[in-house]
């Protein structure tokens, strides 16, 4: 139970945070942060009123966090990103920068700002891909969505019902439901040699065939299965620097390679 809430009376203030004090820090509280900047915000106030002192530790901050960044991406591709996956992974690597020297954490945070941007990127894929082939009249709309998948084994019927559902949210109605999820079953849907089925899974076969013979669909299964282990349904406490490094390695690349795809 909440024994109080914030109200006019809550006091707030800023708190400068050089990136070194950040690195350096063990603890897991706000107060402890807040009292080991303390100094570099008194040493900050006195350089800014000094006209002849030159405040030279921002370029020094920015090359650090630069050089963190060079470990998990290329500069010239994390430039060539939008601004919302730069800031994300700029994010994330902070993230991973501050609790990696840190003992008894959980890591699972880190890889939250890289959730939004790689669920975007491959409803970017579908939509790119498989929109060219949706018919803009309501009737033949309908028949592309819900093909005739009797001729499928009786185990999958409803599955791919509920794909088909899926995918008209997207294609249509721009309103995705889990859309990574959607696009990992479409292209192993797409990978399979069996008869294509009509409708939008022939779209499917079509359209993403090409893309299912290169590795996402390995990236986009990694992905899904340490997702599912240790940040979204959190079966396991993730608490190993080195798991989590290569995991984060691993989101980095499968953003990259989604983004690609959507061209």
């Amino acid at each position: 139970m909440v024994q109080g809430r914030l109200n006019e009376k809550t006091k707030w203030r800023y708190v400068y945070v050089p990136q070194e004090v950040f690195e350096q820090v063990r603890g897991n509280s706000v107060e402890e942060l807040a009292r080991a900047c303390t100094p570099a915000l008194a040493q900050l106030i006195k350089e800014a009123a000094s006209p002849q002192l030159t405040l030279t530790f921002a370029p020094v901050e920015e090359q650090r966090a630069a050089d963190q960044l060079k470990v998990f991406i290329d500069p010239r591709r994390l430039e060539a990103l939008p601004s919302r996956y730069r800031r994300a992974l700029e994010h994330a690597v902070a993230l991973f920068q501050f609790h990696e020297k840190k003992s008894a954490v959980s890591f699972a945070p880190v890889f939250q700002p890289l959730l939004g941007p790689i669920d975007d990127a491959a409803q970017a894929v579908l939509i790119t891909r498989l929109s060219p082939d949706v018919p803009p009249e309501a009737t033949p709309q309908k028949d592309f969505f819900e093909p005739d998948v009797s001729t499928a084994k009786k185990s999958s019927v409803d599955f791919l019902k509920e794909r088909a559902r899926s995918l008209k949210r997207l294609l249509v109605h721009r309103s995705p439901l889990m859309p990574t999820g959607l696009l990992l079953d479409c292209l192993k849907y797409a990978s399979k040699d069996t008869e294509p089925l009509p409708g939008v899974f022939t779209s499917v076969r079509s359209r993403l065939a090409g893309l299912a013979k290169t590795d996402l669909t390995e990236l986009l299964d990694t992905f899904y299965l340490f997702r599912n282990t240790y940040v979204a349904r959190a079966k396991e406490e993730l608490t190993d620097v080195e798991t989590t490094r290569r995991g984060l390695k691993t989101w980095v690349v499968t953003l990259l390679a989604l983004h690609d795809a959507a061209g």
